[in-house]
């Protein structure tokens, strides 16, 4: 087993979120309060290279790593622009710049972006307003000459079509393409194909969004953060996990929206969660600059186990 290692990287130690490559010598880092996107290269011998690949101006709240591919990655960033990394070319690709459906012209601040596991070519943004949109990479032209923001199609709960309040802190797809969307001041909700609005929210009719299934919805935490990770857990993603401002962790069920456990998660805000897949485990941090590990305990589990069935065990590391 590899010795850890310490390494600064030079931005303040509020824990948001960071990302890992599928190679494990790489890791990637975005901030929230930088705007460049960094790689840190581990040798065998625990000696650690960084470099810059790209940068975005104003912050870089979320990457997206193609699953399964060591090169590929996405990024958003405040400046509205979504960035294609492929590490085995010199400079990112800028795709395109997300503009606002009201009419100004201007970028939406972005705050998140996932792929799609079951459409590697289909990736979801959201940010400083109420639209999921959903994007395909094949309709861009690799030489960046158009930066035309095309959605293929968008998602928004009904009641929030018209809110100029509320924003969206995070996205997570699951493993059947369902579409997680957690809002600041508001709910988390869980889209499944056939919800779409359309490619322009702004042109669809009202027979059409009165028709419209409505999502699944969970609640019961607090957030009034700009990025607030959401992820799907279990062995079939049968569960939602989110951090709350009051510094609990909140674990519904996904088929019924069933508030199965709310435990401490620190001293302060859970600002982020991450899960490993297909199993019950998941890392929590906040402002304490701690990563908390946890996974239940106790007896064998049934065939079908809910998280509030059994005890959790938690395990802490510092990030400094």
């Amino acid at each position: 087993m590899r010795n850890s290692s310490r390494r600064s990287t030079g931005h303040v130690p509020h824990i948001w979120r960071r990302e890992i490559g599928v190679s494990s010598p790489l890791f990637f880092e975005r901030s929230f309060t930088s705007s460049e996107v960094k790689l840190h290269e581990i040798a065998d011998d625990s000696l650690v290279t960084t470099r810059v690949l790209g940068r975005h101006v104003g912050s870089v709240p979320q990457l997206a790593i193609e699953p399964g591919s060591p090169h590929i990655f996405y990024s958003c960033g405040e400046d509205g622009f979504v960035k294609r990394f492929d590490l085995r070319t010199p400079s990112p690709t800028n795709l395109f710049s997300c503009i606002s459906f009201s009419g100004s012209g201007l970028p939406v601040q972005l705050k998140c972006v996932v792929l799609d596991p079951r459409d590697l070519n289909c990736f979801a943004i959201g940010g400083f307003d109420q639209f999921v949109r959903l994007f395909d990479v094949r309709m861009y032209q690799w030489d960046a000459s158009t930066h035309i923001d095309r959605p293929v199609t968008t998602y928004c709960p009904r009641h929030l079509l018209d809110s100029l309040d509320n924003h969206i802190t995070g996205l997570a797809y699951s493993n059947k393409s369902e579409l997680l969307v957690s809002y600041d001041c508001e709910q988390i909700y869980l889209f499944n194909k056939g919800m779409d609005i359309g490619p322009d929210p702004t042109t669809v009719s009202e027979e059409h969004l009165l028709n419209l299934v409505q999502p699944r919805s969970y609640s019961g935490h607090r957030n009034t953060l700009p990025v607030k990770p959401v992820c799907f857990l279990g062995p079939r993603e049968e569960y939602i996990v989110s951090g709350s401002e009051c510094s609990n962790i909140f674990i519904w069920r996904k088929k019924d929206s069933k508030l199965l456990r709310k435990m401490v998660g620190g001293p302060s805000s859970v600002q982020c969660v991450a899960t490993y897949p297909n199993t019950l485990f998941f890392a929590s941090g906040g402002h304490d600059r701690n990563v908390r590990i946890w996974a239940p305990i106790g007896e064998e589990p049934e065939r079908d186990p809910e998280p509030r069935s059994v005890e959790s065990s938690c395990m802490t590391c510092s990030i400094s």
